[in-house]
């Protein structure tokens, strides 16, 4: 509640037996009503009578609201939109009926009927509803006594005005009998019978229906738009409430999920279209190049052939400029350097013409073919291409070179001398020829050749060894020698025969690839 009469954190504390609540609510069950909420009258009382007269929320002086029940009546005292006391009276708007029933001398529903509109003379002392009046005046009496004894510093607070609601505040001349008794003015509230915007004063010439101002506040509770709300309802009812009030946020998350589904699924639709367009057409593609494969397997085994046709003419035409450039190559690398001569070479030979001066041409496992017949195709024989019967002639067969048997021209044989020069190692000159070969462009790889066979080394190096002898030119008896009129050493006397490898680093061929193993069959 807003601080007010020296009281800085007010709080509106309802208490209630939980028997009553309990019985209340198993009675409500038991009729198939559904309870929503639980109230106290007394608060129900104020609600209704702030939400009838928005004005009176800024006013600080006292006012007693009271409920005229029919079993009982309710007493609340208000003061500047707070609540400062609430209490039960025994007094109950019943008993006004049975005095008037008595004094008509009929039943108690017709003296309900009657006493709207019946007119009781309250000057007379003989007044039979004098009595009843009075009980109500001692118990409000009681109930002041008792709040302002609890409460001293507002008790001695002026009542401005008192206020009647319920079924028995329309007691006619009841309103002027509390004006003379507790000296202020009285007046009559409910909500009116015609229609009445919230939040708007309710006019005093209005028509008043007090019997539904109980209610009135009990539904603004229920609506959420009482400014004094306690709740009195059990535990279980309450978790209910409150699972009630958060159901609309599960309903959000429910439609917020189903919206996002719906996303979820649109976007996937239109994915799968798109993805089912671009595979169409990358399938409309792959048909293409399927019918062009077969076009394309054509050219290449034609491409295939006009290569294969030309691997004999470019193995056997270069040959002889693999063997001028290596003659090139040797003289670079055994140029003389400081005036002194680094060697010569008496044999130079390709591996195939090495092999067959030395009778080696079998070590390879490689036997020669034997000459195929004349076929249809050229001069080569083409894998893949059936053959055809030749036709009648006199003209001689000729032999067929086989392609995928040719051996190609991978390296060079190369002998010859070189001298000892002093101070050097005995195949320190023939190691510098080495290493002049691996740095230039041709030749990788060269090295000793350790396999020349014995018997055609002899043929090859003893000629020139008887020829020259002791007057070769880089001997030390020779003229030409820079040792010419030195004694002869050991270590300097002769010269070193060397026999080389050259492999070359590049081929001008390159081997043709097999032909393609034929299809397996498919089981069935």
């Amino acid at each position: 509640l807003p601080p007010a009469f020296g009281r800085n954190n007010p709080a509106l504390i309802g208490i209630c037996r939980e028997t009553v609540v309990e019985e209340q609510c198993a009675r409500l069950t038991d009729i198939k009503v559904n309870v929503q909420d639980m109230a106290m009258n007394g608060l129900a009382m104020v609600n209704a009578f702030f939400y009838l007269h928005p004005r009176e929320r800024e006013n600080g002086k006292l006012q007693l609201l009271i409920d005229l029940g029919t079993e009982n009546s309710t007493l609340a005292i208000v003061a500047q939109g707070q609540v400062l006391h609430v209490s039960s009276l025994m007094f109950g708007s019943r008993r006004i009926t049975k005095a008037l029933a008595q004094e008509l001398d009929c039943t108690e529903n017709e003296a309900e009927l009657r006493k709207k509109t019946y007119q009781a003379a309250w000057g007379n002392p003989n007044c039979p509803l004098l009595p009843v009046v009075k009980q109500l005046e001692q118990e409000l009496n009681s109930a002041l006594e008792h709040w302002r004894q609890s409460e001293p510093e507002n008790g001695k607070l002026p009542i401005q005005k008192l206020w009647l609601t319920g079924g028995g505040a329309q007691l006619w001349g009841l309103n002027a009998h509390l004006i003379r008794a507790y000296g202020c003015q009285v007046g009559l509230f409910g909500p009116p019978q015609q229609e009445h915007l919230p939040g708007q004063e309710v006019k005093p010439e209005e028509d008043y229906n007090p019997d539904l101002s109980i209610a009135f506040g009990l539904a603004l509770q229920g609506l959420n738009a009482a400014g004094c709300r306690i709740s009195l309802i059990p535990d279980l009812l309450r978790w209910q409430q409150s699972k009630m009030a958060r159901c609309k946020y599960l309903l959000w998350s429910a439609a917020l999920l189903l919206l996002t589904l719906a996303a979820a699924l649109t976007g996937f639709y239109f994915h799968l279209v798109y993805e089912q367009a671009s595979l169409e057409d990358r399938l409309n593609e792959l048909n293409v190049c399927r019918s062009l494969v077969p076009k394309l397997d054509d050219c290449l085994v034609q491409i295939g052939h006009c290569q294969r046709m030309l691997v004999p003419l470019v193995e056997y035409g270069t040959r002889g400029w693999r063997f001028l450039s290596t003659v090139d190559e040797l003289q670079r690398a055994m140029a003389p350097q400081q005036s002194s001569n680094a060697g010569w070479c008496i044999y130079i030979a390709d591996e195939f013409s090495y092999r067959r001066s030395s009778g080696s041409m079998t070590n390879r496992n490689a036997p020669l073919p034997a000459p195929a017949e004349s076929r249809s195709g050229g001069v080569f024989r083409i894998p893949g291409r059936a053959p055809v019967e030749a036709a009648t002639s006199s003209a001689p067969e000729t032999e067929l070179i086989p392609v995928f048997k040719m051996e190609l021209l991978q390296q060079m044989m190369v002998g010859g001398f070189s001298p000892r020069q002093p101070g050097k190692a005995k195949y320190e000159v023939p190691k510098d020829i080495l290493d002049n070969l691996n740095a230039g462009n041709l030749f990788a790889g060269a090295d000793w050749f350790s396999d020349w066979d014995e018997e055609h080394a002899l043929k090859v190096f003893k000629p020139w060894q008887d020829l020259f002898g002791d007057k070769s030119p880089l001997s030390p008896q020779s003229p030409q020698s820079p040792r010419r009129g030195r004694p002869p050493r050991d270590e300097d006397s002769g010269d070193v025969d060397f026999r080389l490898k050259l492999p070359f680093k590049n081929s001008v061929v390159r081997a043709p690839a097999p032909p393609p193993p034929p299809p397996k069959r498919r089981r069935r």
